[in-house]
């Protein structure tokens, strides 16, 4: 919730993270293993201004690469969404022209061009959006990492923030979440600065008023956090989330500090 939003609650609020979530390019190109996005090349997409996957733009990062003169086709998102929202901030942050056109929102309204070339499918939730790209050659999308990692998706490396091409995995994950330094401000995760940090990053919160109005709930809900601080972090590991770091945990259970 943004302060704002914050403010109208009686008694506070406690925003709490719980773990750490990646979004990936997922895209059908299965001759184009190990395809390499820039940043001009991923916006440029986006924009609707690289239209073909053998445009130089894409072909500059990967030489060597049989790239197809094949239309693009983008698969995005039908309904209002965190993932939609998480990929058009990091877009809006390394590209000021689609920060300017399209920006940072769950409801996304993508260029005319795109549409009026028939470029555009849209799938209902991650699970549609993954099916969609999986069925149609050529095509490209986004979807949050673990339906990408347990459906098979190709996905692409990213260029972050410091020039790296970085994959998505469990290494360059925990790096994009270090590069914060444990803040828990989703403002500042719009693109990791540290090197090896995998450049889509989002965090999943837990919203609860700060006065409890029964004392055994408070406490239920507290020793809940604390599961979900422990041992439900391998538990995130396992569904395709990324654990939060030690830093983090620790300034988290100093703030449970505060319900009652």
């Amino acid at each position: 919730m943004t302060e704002d939003e914050a403010a109208k609650v009686e008694g506070g609020i406690l925003q709490i993270p719980l773990a750490a979530g990646a979004v990936v390019i997922a895209y059908n190109l299965p001759d184009a293993e190990g395809l390499k996005l820039s940043r001009e090349a991923i916006s440029g997409i986006f924009l609707g201004e690289i239209q073909r996957w053998n445009d130089p733009l894409i072909q500059a990062a990967n030489k060597g690469v049989d790239l197809p003169d094949m239309p693009i086709t983008l698969v995005a998102r039908l309904d209002a969404s965190g993932t939609c929202f998480v990929t058009t901030r990091h877009l809006s942050a390394i590209s000021e022209q689609f920060a300017t056109t399209i920006g940072d929102t769950m409801t996304p309204v993508w260029p005319e061009i795109i549409k009026e070339r028939g470029a555009l499918i849209r799938g209902k939730g991650n699970g549609g959006v993954g099916a969609y790209i999986k069925a149609v050659p050529g095509s490209i999308g986004y979807v949050q990492y673990a339906y990408a990692h347990l459906t098979d998706l190709q996905m692409a490396s990213l260029q972050n923030q410091a020039g790296e091409f970085i994959s998505p995995n469990s290494e360059s994950f925990k790096a994009a979440v270090e590069s914060f330094k444990a803040e828990l401000d989703p403002l500042n995760i719009a693109d990791p600065r540290s090197p090896g940090a995998y450049p889509i990053l989002s965090l999943s919160w837990l919203i609860t008023r700060k006065n409890q109005e029964d004392a055994e709930k408070a406490k239920a809900l507290k020793d809940v956090v604390r599961y979900c601080l422990a041992d439900g972090q391998e538990a995130a590991a396992l569904l395709g989330y990324i654990p939060l770091t030690e830093q983090a945990v620790r300034q988290i259970l100093h703030r449970l500090d505060s319900i009652n």
